[in-house]
């Protein structure tokens, strides 16, 4: 029983002496007319006459005439600063005391930048470190109402430390280290080999055409890259080239006269920069394509065959090589290879293609 009236006389004590502490740093303050300021402990107010006040142990009188306002209020106090020094960014305490509510205007000044704590209690008030805030000594001062307390040692702000992306001992910008986005292009299509053949047993027929796509990029370190994206391409049917390679009476009509191809890809990509924004490529990427032949009539005086249009879904691979810009800009020449097995008026078709592409960075 002693022991437990021993811990509660005890745990009043400490109550009563923060208690005792906080109230220690409260004053009257009376602000009088001249601009001066009488600092203490109030012990009487004559209305309209005097306001007697203790002041250091003495006893002053201060008439209401002179008087312009009086307050009651706090008087902060720093006892030490935690850490002394740190980059921006850093979480520094004030240890001192404090009003236990943050005043409307409680701050920190930090040479003459103003601060507004994370934190404010009776015993400490936290702040961070401004990331705008030069390297330097500077003054630390807790702003509480009227009145404001300073450190006895300045606070050190170190110089922020940058960390590199990438580091290496060559001149590459770390500009260039930025994303390299992506690209939607146009583009002119070429069909290649036996596809763009006119003549022989594997000609395929198609002529130039145009193309469209998208395509995005993900840089994984200096020069490399991965590239994912989908290409579209439309190609002509030369009729007359193929009229011709069958001879006879025989003739081929088309309504759609149009080869219709879509590759979707994806693989690896290596930059070799030139300067911190232009850079040359090379790529090489899998691909999944959808091919589709278009629909021919076969006329002659004896007879008439439809052959409707085919479709495949090939694997094959492509590769690009150009010219790229960090905003995604490219201008490069893009080589489509796909070996879909169909026929077209008894010809086993190929599919590769080049295509000459502008593409405008996303």
């Amino acid at each position: 029983m002693r022991i437990l009236q021993f811990a509660a006389v005890t745990a009043a004590l400490f109550i009563a002496a923060g208690t005792l502490s906080a109230q220690g740093r409260e004053f009257d303050v009376i602000y009088k007319k001249d601009g001066t300021t009488v600092v203490g402990t109030i012990l009487e107010r004559i209305p309209d006459k005097t306001v007697v006040i203790e002041v250091n142990g003495e006893t002053e009188f201060v008439d209401y005439s002179e008087i312009r306002n009086i307050a009651r209020e706090f008087f902060p106090e720093i006892t030490d600063v935690v850490p002394r020094s740190g980059e921006p960014g850093t979480l520094v305490t004030v240890r001192g005391a404090f009003p236990k509510q943050r005043p409307s205007n409680g701050a920190v000044m930090l040479g003459k930048e103003r601060v507004t704590p994370e934190q404010w209690k009776a015993d400490a008030v936290s702040f961070r470190v401004p990331e705008d805030m030069d390297a330097g000594t500077v003054p630390v001062t807790v702003i509480a109402g009227n009145q404001k307390a300073a450190a006895k040692q300045p606070f050190f702000v170190k110089a922020k430390t940058e960390t590199p992306v990438f580091s290496s001992p060559s001149s590459y910008d770390a500009s260039s280290y930025d994303d390299l986005g992506g690209a939607i292009f146009g583009a002119y299509t070429m069909p290649s080999g036996s596809f763009g053949a006119t003549e022989g047993n594997d000609a395929g027929f198609a002529t130039g055409g145009f193309g469209f796509g998208i395509e995005g990029r993900v840089r994984i370190a200096e020069n490399f890259y991965i590239p994912i994206g989908t290409i579209a391409s439309f190609n002509g049917l030369d009729l007359e080239a193929m009229n011709s390679s069958i001879g006879g009476t025989a003739t081929v009509e088309s309504e759609s006269e149009m080869f219709t191809s879509i590759a979707i890809y994806a693989g690896l990509g290596l930059l070799v920069p030139l300067d911190d924004d232009v850079n040359l490529f090379v790529s090489g990427e899998a691909a999944f394509g959808f091919y589709e032949l278009p629909d021919v009539t076969i006329r002659s005086t004896f007879f008439s065959s439809s052959v409707e249009s085919e479709t495949a879904f090939p694997f094959g691979f492509t590769w690009s090589a150009g010219l790229m810009f960090t905003d995604g800009t490219t201008l490069s020449y893009r080589m489509v290879i796909m070996k879909p097995n169909y026929e077209l008026v008894g010809r086993e078709l190929q599919s590769d293609y080049g295509a000459i592409v502008l593409g405008i960075g996303i």
